[in-house]
């Protein structure tokens, strides 16, 4: 009984070694997307091993530039200027494009920080949802005891210790915020000034030549010599000073023509109808002579040759 057991027994485990040795040789072989990711996360493996996260960095340029900068916003500038740096600090550069327009370059003292940078996290965990168990997140405030997000946007400091943050999404509040509020005061006082001096000007202008005998005189003037060449040089002018004269000049020749047609006539009709036309005639004659004279500076001495200078009166 003993010794059939024991048969049995050797059989059972011959058999199980088999079975684990035909599991082995039909491994199924890895293709496709699968076999890249495992290769890629091969190549990954392999560039970690020789180039390693580096553990012994002991101080942060990126916290640095967090501490100083909440000293700054925080109406803190002596402290953020005497902040130390344990570490030599690289200096660089920067153009700053707003669209396709560049809106400022500056020598970077340090480096570039984003505004999402935080020196802390703003939570104790991230928020949990499973099944009938939901975990809330304990928010924290930040340095300054605020909540919230800030914009998206880098900030730096420049050599001369002034902090520049640019937030694309904001161009309006570019100029404040590139050269620093104090500096952004400083051109509202510029531009104040001027405009206040401007104002003064134009005050003392109004004042001097509508009240004083003077200052009439040399408005006057001026008036007068830029009317003076405007009329000159018009030609809408010169046109309608021609036009009058012409039309004077074929009322009078009409009446002329008249009173030559009818002064011998020995019709009492007649002759009070050359009588009339003479009175008109002379009438034209001392108007036409009159608006010649007073309008010769339009032709400047050039009279066309079909403007008489003047008319002759009908005795």
């Amino acid at each position: 009984m003993k010794k059939t057991v024991r048969v049995v027994s050797l059989i059972v485990v011959i058999a199980l070694a088999l079975l684990v040795l035909t599991g082995c040789s039909d491994t199924p072989t890895v293709s496709g997307t699968k076999a890249d990711v495992q290769a890629q996360m091969a190549v990954a493996n392999s560039l970690t091993a020789n180039q390693p996260t580096p553990t012994d960095i002991s101080y942060s340029l990126e916290r640095y530039n967090l501490i100083r900068r909440a000293y700054w916003v925080n109406g803190q500038r002596e402290k953020a200027n005497a902040l130390m740096c344990a570490v030599e600090k690289p200096l660089g550069y920067i153009v700053l494009f707003a669209g396709n327009t560049v809106v400022g370059n500056f020598v970077v003292d340090g480096k570039v920080t984003s505004l999402n940078s935080f020196l802390s996290p703003d939570s104790e965990y991230y928020e949990y949802l499973g099944g009938d168990f939901r975990a809330y997140n304990k928010w924290l405030a930040d340095v300054d005891g605020s909540y919230g997000e800030n914009d998206d946007g880098i900030f730096f400091f420049t050599p001369d210790g002034r902090a520049s943050t640019f937030t694309p999404t904001f161009p309006s509040s570019l100029i404040a915020r590139l050269f620093g509020m104090k500096e952004a005061w400083r051109m509202n006082k510029v531009v104040v000034g001027l405009l206040c001096l401007l104002m003064v000007v134009l005050l003392f202008c109004t004042v001097f030549f509508s009240c004083f005998p003077a200052g009439r005189a040399m408005w006057n003037s001026w008036f007068f010599a830029v009317q003076k060449a405007d009329d000159a040089t018009a030609y809408s002018t010169r046109k309608q000073v021609e036009d009058t004269c012409r039309a004077m000049m074929t009322s009078y020749t009409s009446d002329s023509l008249i009173y030559q047609q009818y002064k011998d006539s020995e019709n009492a009709e007649k002759l009070s109808w050359a009588e009339q036309a003479k009175m008109r005639a002379n009438k034209t004659a001392a108007s036409y002579n009159e608006y010649v004279l007073k309008n010769s500076f339009v032709w400047n001495g050039n009279v066309p040759a079909d403007i008489r200078t003047s008319l002759p009166y009908l005795d």
